[in-house]
């Protein structure tokens, strides 16, 4: 027969055991969560230009996904060691014209995927004092998606972001020389 002491001291590992049983159990169910909203970031919304295209895809299958789409391919795709880039024919966005629109995927380390739209801007324009059709375009898409933007900075530069899903946003943001342009970064 064990001492009561040895029993205390008994329970006390089945203690311990017990507690790392549910930390495991925790943890397991945490990664679950983890998997299932990586592998299902949720739906895109419907917007114009915007096209359901995966971080993973080659520029061959999002090229693909672009022209049954309805984007009509302007050229030859061009790459480099770094990135790999092909030009549409400007889509019309929320009533305004886009006068290019690029697919862009840079490899690297997290791997990116864009489809971005250039416009013109008849009276030019920065993010501290937007033009007509920047500040039409950050309008409507505050509309379409029911939520306001949030202000990013990075590096002396800004720009106006939306959450489409999990995996996906929305960047509103003037490119060098006034352009405005609305980028879907996966």
């Amino acid at each position: 027969m064990q001492e009561p002491r040895d029993l205390r001291a008994g329970s006390s590992s089945v203690k311990k055991i017990i507690r790392i049983v549910i930390a495991l159990v925790l943890i397991g169910l945490l990664w679950k969560v983890f998997v299932r909203t990586a592998a299902n970031p949720g739906p895109l919304p419907n917007l114009p230009g915007l096209v359901a295209l995966e971080r993973t895809d080659t520029l061959g299958e999002a090229d693909k996904k672009m022209q049954e789409a309805g984007f009509i391919p302007a050229g030859e795709a061009s790459s480099d060691e770094k990135a790999q880039i092909q030009s549409y024919l400007g889509v019309e966005i929320f009533e305004h014209q886009a006068i290019v629109s690029t697919l862009g995927i840079t490899e690297g380390s997290p791997r990116n995927v864009q489809i971005i739209h250039f416009f013109t801007e008849p009276n030019g324009g920065t993010m501290e004092n937007p033009g007509e059709v920047f500040t039409d375009l950050r309008n409507k898409l505050t509309e379409a998606l029911g939520k306001e933007p949030t202000e990013l900075k990075v590096e002396g530069s800004s720009a106006w972001t939306w959450e489409l899903n999990r995996q996906v946003n929305a960047f509103l943001s003037y490119y060098p020389g006034g352009i405005p342009i609305l980028t879907y970064a996966y």
